[in-house]
């Protein structure tokens, strides 16, 4: 090896607590009095003989020793954590070691997650390079010391310190003041009695954020409502992985290294007793705090629960992804999942799939057992059920005519059915065939539905309606007494029961000369002529122009445009009217004829007197 490269330096120094290699390498070439050219030269030489070698490895051969630096460390060591984000320590800034405990030197350190404060001199180093060392008073040391003491313990951790700093925003400029509050808060929200009042099982978001402020309001002071919503946004995550734990029906963890852990015990009963309510009443439990939205590492929770990745919109709530417990099938609708079939779908399970979903799948009706396909989609938004029970898929043997209605499948035309077999037609369908009466032999036309449901041959039902004596024109011949004698086909009250759906045309019983159509049930049940009641308009009969004709002289043109009085009834509705006096007035029509005309005239002048 290279004299140059293996010849020790004649002083040598111990790296400091947590310092950089570039801080040590500058008090080693201090030391020894050697310029920055010569690590270059260093650097040179070690490329020409091995391209392994790097400056870590020319220190130690130079210094005789095995160096470690605070960059070098891992994350796990620094901080207890496997990951690399904004808040391990390796990914922060360097500050300068404490002057008196560096002998005066300029000594940086790697970046560590460590107490502000020099304990042995009582010296403020800060947080990075910007800070001022200044001595502090006892209040602070001791402050320190718990700091030091809850940081050992796991109970601060860089997130949390993070979060009081940016609530209380002094720290960070020297000023040593909130180091106090911050330990007493951090202290509070990480005990045993707080989590298992703030946990309690049972209980709301609402419950949880009013145990935070009584918690918070004493060594808060001032800064109360910013600290609160500071923790409110920091807890949001680990009740997020506790729902979240609820939702799944998965174990409690994590899903960042940096959220605030609940212990193990207090999860498990947590989670036995939570009901799953919306996730957006913790934001209203909150007052809407801009910190619930933070990321944490790129992860991001939205306002309705779902944690993602995603920089724009929830890709769960707009349905994009597959979220179990959230928005798969089998948790918005777990009635239509569970008639999903489990062989015939392959790997897709109601878990897999979103209610929205376009795959056509095999599904099995619950009461009859019949598989047929349908989409997700189509079973929960359009409401399509068992084609085969609603008479939609036809299958011969189990739905078909022949086989629900043998009997009327006999009375199809035999020269109709040689087209349309009766294995192809089911008894619900709106179809007419051409059927053969088997009493009368009268050919016909009918729909299915109708057959099914009782309905068949005409003229015999006619005859049967004349031999039973069940006729309108025989239960109600007061009634039958208003038919309509030319405008009905033909067709007589003798023709009709009265429980008859049919739509046939009436004399007006008040001697009106006018005819109205009305349904043979509803003029049995009581219904007059909808022409007099003014249920229907009928021009130059029942009009507002031709039943008031001296009260519409006053109609307003303008106003009441394009509303015209010969195509309308005399409703309640309120017009607008001008009288021969220039009075303009809005009324309904029974309040004018009751006003005898313009309320603002004089009784004798009023057009209807």
């Amino acid at each position: 090896m290279n004299d140059h490269l293996s010849r020790p330096y004649p002083m040598t120094l111990r790296p400091l607590h947590c310092e950089t290699e570039d801080s040590y390498t500058r008090r080693l070439l201090k030391v020894n009095r050697e310029f920055e050219s010569h690590q270059k030269q260093l650097l040179r030489i070690a490329e020409t003989e091995t391209a392994t070698l790097a400056w870590k490895d020319v220190l130690e051969l130079k210094t005789g020793r095995n160096l470690r630096f605070g960059a070098a460390l891992s994350t796990a060591e620094l901080n207890g954590g496997e990951h690399r984000c904004e808040l391990c320590p390796d990914a922060g800034t360097v500050r300068l070691m404490c002057t008196l405990c560096a002998k005066g030197e300029m000594v940086l350190q790697a970046p560590h997650f460590t107490s502000p404060v020099c304990i042995r001199h009582r010296r403020w180093v800060g947080l990075d390079l910007s800070t001022r060392q200044t001595t502090v008073d006892a209040a602070t040391v001791r402050a320190t010391l718990r700091f030091n003491r809850l940081r050992k313990a796991g109970r601060l951790t860089p997130h949390l310190f993070n979060v009081l700093q940016s609530a209380t925003a002094r720290i960070g400029n020297g000023d040593v003041a909130d180091l106090a509050v911050i330990v007493d808060i951090a202290a509070v929200v990480t005990t045993g009695r707080f989590l298992e009042d703030f946990l309690r099982p049972g209980t709301d978001y609402a419950h949880a954020y009013g145990v935070l402020v009584d918690a918070v309001t004493g060594p808060a002071g001032r800064n109360v409502t910013k600290l609160v919503a500071a923790l409110w946004g920091y807890l949001r995550p680990t009740l997020w992985a506790l729902r979240h734990a609820v939702v799944t029906a998965t174990p409690y963890e994590l899903a960042w290294a940096h959220d605030y852990a609940v212990p193990q015990h207090l999860a498990d009963a947590y989670v036995a007793a939570h009901q799953v309510i919306p996730f957006a009443s913790y934001n209203a439990a909150g007052k809407g705090s801009s910190s619930l939205r933070i990321s944490r590492g790129g992860l991001v929770i939205c306002d309705h629960g779902h944690q993602h990745s995603s920089k724009g919109r929830c890709p769960v709530c707009t349905n994009s992804v597959v979220a179990l417990g959230y928005n798969d099938l089998a948790t918005t609708h777990p009635d239509v999942a569970k008639e999903l079939d489990p062989v015939l779908n392959g790997a897709t399970t109601a878990q897999t799939i979103q209610a929205a979903a376009r795959l056509s799948l095999a599904w099995r009706c619950p009461r009859n057992r019949h598989v047929y396909w349908a989409t997700a989609s189509n079973r929960t938004q359009g409401g399509t059920n068992c084609g085969i029970c609603s008479n939609r898929t036809i299958v011969p043997g189990i739905n078909d005519l022949t086989t629900t209605h043998p009997r009327l499948a006999a009375e199809l035309d035999p020269a109709y059915e040689a087209g349309h077999p009766a294995t192809k037609m089911c008894a619900g369908s709106g179809d007419k065939p051409e059927w053969i009466c088997p009493d009368c032999g009268h050919h016909y036309k009918m729909s299915l539905y109708n057959r099914s449901q009782g309905s068949g041959c005409e003229p015999c039902r006619r005859a049967r309606l004349r031999s039973e004596r069940t006729s309108l024109a025989d239960t109600h011949p007061d009634i039958a007494a208003q038919w309509h004698p030319t405008r009905n086909n033909g067709k007589q009250p003798e023709d009709y029961s009265p429980g008859s759906n049919d739509t046939v045309y009436w004399l007006c019983a008040t001697g009106a000369a006018h005819w109205y159509p009305q349904r043979i049930d509803r003029k049995v049940q009581g219904y007059g002529c909808s022409v007099c009641s003014r249920r229907r308009l009928v021009l130059r009969v029942n009009d507002l122009a031709t039943t008031d004709p001296l009260l519409v002289t006053e109609w307003h043109d303008h106003l009441n445009a394009p509303k015209r009085p010969e195509f309308m009834l005399a409703g309640t509705d309120r017009h607008w009217w001008k009288c021969a006096f220039g009075h303009v007035k809005q009324q309904s029509v029974p309040n004018r004829r009751k006003s005898r005309g313009c309320t603002e005239c004089e009784p004798e002048d009023r057009i209807l007197n």
